[in-house]
C-alpha cells in the first residue's frame, strides 16, 4: 500500500503541477494579420477597409523611414476607418516606441 500510496500522490500532483503551466501562445506576425484582413474584409470592396489598408502601408513606409510622428498621425487615420486591422495597432505601437525612445 505504501508505495502504490505514493505513486498516485505524485501522479496528483504531477496534474496539479502541469496544469498551471503556461500554454504557448501562437504569435501572428503582422504580414499574416494583413492576409487574413484583407482576404475576409476587401472580398466586398469596403471602401473604408480598402483606404485603412493603403494608410496602414504608408504608415509602416513612415516607421520604417523613421518618421514616428507622421506615422502616428496616418496610422489613428487607419485605426479610425478599420479598428479590426491588428496591424494599424502593432506599426502604431511601434511608432510610439520610436518617439518614445527619441526624446531620451
Amino acid at each position: 500500500m505504501g508505495i502504490r500510496f505514493i505513486q498516485i500522490v505524485f501522479l496528483a500532483l504531477l496534474t496539479v503541477v502541469l496544469a498551471a503551466c503556461p500554454k504557448p501562445m501562437l504569435k501572428e506576425t503582422p504580414s499574416e494579420a494583413q492576409e487574413s484582413v484583407t482576404v475576409e474584409e476587401t472580398a466586398g470592396e469596403n471602401p473604408r477597409v480598402v483606404a485603412s489598408l493603403q494608410l496602414t502601408d504608408q504608415g509602416r513606409r513612415l516607421v520604417e523611414d523613421r518618421k514616428p510622428d507622421k506615422a502616428i498621425r496616418v496610422l489613428e487615420q487607419a485605426v479610425s476607418l478599420h479598428p479590426r486591422n491588428g496591424q494599424n495597432y502593432y506599426y502604431l505601437s511601434e511608432a510610439w516606441l520610436m518617439k518614445g525612445s527619441a526624446a531620451h
